[in-house]
């Protein structure tokens, strides 16, 4: 009788000690899924599943960062993560970078459309026409001084292909 309530005391004490364990862990239950993605109208590909937990869609953030077109970098020593910009873009500039970078300002002729003039001091030195410009198009204008410039709309962004800028001497 005494090996029986031995046996059963040690169960017991097994087994709670199991339970509690349990109770501590941080496991979380989530499901696995494989979702559409759509970035400015144009379906994207993704590599890896989204992770779906209490209603919310997490992605890795490389897969993120190259959706919306940033290198991802990871630097364990600092624990930093970091996007850039890709190699692809470089030839592009944001029409807000080209004019700040250059001393120009922006001015919009009309607030309900997609149209800049850059200005330099009273003179318009280009009017960049985005009007009905959808996300990865390209279009040309003429600056005032007759040189032709590329401009594109690219992650919701107008941007200005800097070797049309440079021909036109427009960069500093």
């Amino acid at each position: 009788m005494k090996k029986l309530i031995a046996g059963l005391t040690i169960g017991m004490l097994i087994g709670s000690s199991t339970m509690a364990a349990a109770a501590t862990s941080s496991t979380v239950q989530a499901a696995l899924a494989h979702f559409k993605i759509i970035v400015s109208g144009q379906t994207k590909t993704v590599s890896s599943s989204q992770l779906v937990y209490k209603g919310n869609t997490y992605i890795q953030l490389r897969e993120a960062g190259n959706l919306f077109g940033y290198d991802v970098s990871y630097d364990s020593a600092s624990k930093t993560i970091g996007f850039s910009v890709k190699n692809s873009s470089t030839a592009w500039v944001t029409l807000s970078d080209f004019a700040a970078a250059n001393g120009y300002t922006i001015k919009l002729p009309n607030a309900d459309g997609d149209e800049y003039n850059i200005v330099q001091g009273t003179k318009i030195l280009l009017t960049a026409d985005a009007s009905n410009l959808r996300e990865g198009e390209e279009k040309t204008f003429t600056a005032t001084n007759g040189k032709v410039i590329t401009l594109r709309k690219y992650l919701g962004s107008i941007q200005l292909n800097k070797a049309d800028l440079e021909d036109a001497g427009l960069l500093k």
